[in-house]
């Protein structure tokens, strides 16, 4: 992808709620999986949304700002908000870019292997189990909700973060044993 041009994707999907019920968790509770990703071309302004492969949106708009809503099966509302470039001073929960799921960020999604588990929910995935068929990321959240101030402290975080990650989903899987 050239330099101009951005590619953003997202993975995510909604628990089977019968796992649920039945008492499964984790993977074993995997229902529908989504990808959503964007192409868009700074320079031209071409811009295509496509989810799970197909085409949601297609246009040519220079503006710096893309946002745009559907509405998928399950009358789940999906949104994606994407800023061509980050602002020149940081705000605080500033996403360059950020899809919501029926009113929740992607980054405050619980992770896969957090479905269906019970007890304490870790503060940094805010609202995580409220919600019975809540969206679930399959990547990872974020460890920091403020905007890094230079691309050294952004790889910092995203090293932070990874490890972190790794951390918690090695204490989960020594808990399960």
């Amino acid at each position: 992808v050239a330099t101009t041009k951005r590619r953003i994707r997202w993975r995510f999907g909604f628990p089977n709620q019968k796992a649920l019920s039945d008492g499964l968790t984790g993977t074993d509770c995997r229902g529908e999986e989504h990808d959503v990703t964007i192409v868009w071309s700074i320079t031209s302004g071409k811009r295509q949304i496509t989810m799970d492969g197909r085409e949601i949106h297609y246009s040519t708009n220079r503006a710096s700002l893309l946002d745009f809503s559907w509405q998928t099966k399950g009358n789940h509302v999906i949104k994606v908000i994407c800023h061509a470039a980050p602002p020149l001073t940081a705000e605080p929960g500033f996403r360059q870019y950020d899809l919501w799921v029926d009113g929740q960020s992607f980054f405050t999604m619980p992770k896969v292997f957090q479905l269906g588990v019970k007890g304490q929910v870790p503060n940094h995935i805010p609202g995580g189990y409220g919600h019975p068929i809540s969206p679930v990321s399959m990547g990872s959240s974020s460890l920091s909700r403020e905007m890094p101030t230079s691309r050294e402290q952004e790889e910092e975080d995203l090293r932070r973060a990874i490890q972190a990650s790794i951390q918690e989903s090695g204490a989960h899987l020594e808990a399960r044993s």
